[in-house]
């Protein structure tokens, strides 16, 4: 590419073009997004082809470079986005102060079911719940922290959800 050869760059476009735009459609979910940017890419690397390195390992390359400029498109219309969203009145709701007591009272109630509906509950599954709940574990991570088999983890979880949501059903 280096030597302005418009053949190569043919070549390199019609061979690894389906690739580039199935792995940004991955990215965007976006046709048209997909699209333009695999066609930006090329027409970045055409007209930087002087500059650019010696590679290897083309096909690396390119998806290397597309993920990057699909990674800057997305971050670019997410700031936009958040910039928008900014720029909305946020809308204040003031509750009543028998409101207030109200939410109040709901949440402790809701907290004292839970809590009495955890006491249900073995030692393990408890350790269990809090595991994956709390500490955001996944079922592989909680089975090489406990050393339990991981169908032993599922069980138990499943067990303890179906203790905890009778339990709640009933209150």
């Amino acid at each position: 590419m280096q030597k302005s050869d418009h053949a190569a760059v043919s070549m390199l476009y019609r061979r690894y073009f389906q690739l580039l735009f199935s792995y940004a459609f991955r990215m965007s979910k976006e046709k048209e997004r997909s699209k333009d940017c695999v066609h930006d890419l090329f027409v970045y690397l055409w007209e930087n082809r002087e500059g650019l390195p010696k590679v290897g390992n083309v096909r690396a390359y390119l998806l290397t470079a597309v993920r990057n400029r699909m990674y800057k498109l997305l971050k670019r219309d997410q700031k936009l986005m958040v910039e928008e969203e900014q720029q909305i009145v946020p809308l204040e709701i003031i509750f009543s102060i028998e409101q207030t007591m109200i939410n109040q009272e709901e949440d402790e109630e809701k907290h004292w079911q839970i809590k009495t509906a955890l006491k249900e509950l073995t030692d393990r599954q408890k350790e269990l719940i809090y595991l994956q709940f709390y500490e955001g574990l996944s079922i592989q991570e909680i089975q090489q922290r406990t050393s339990l088999q991981y169908q032993s983890v599922k069980n138990l979880t499943y067990r303890a959800l179906t203790t905890l949501r009778k339990a709640l059903k009933k209150k």
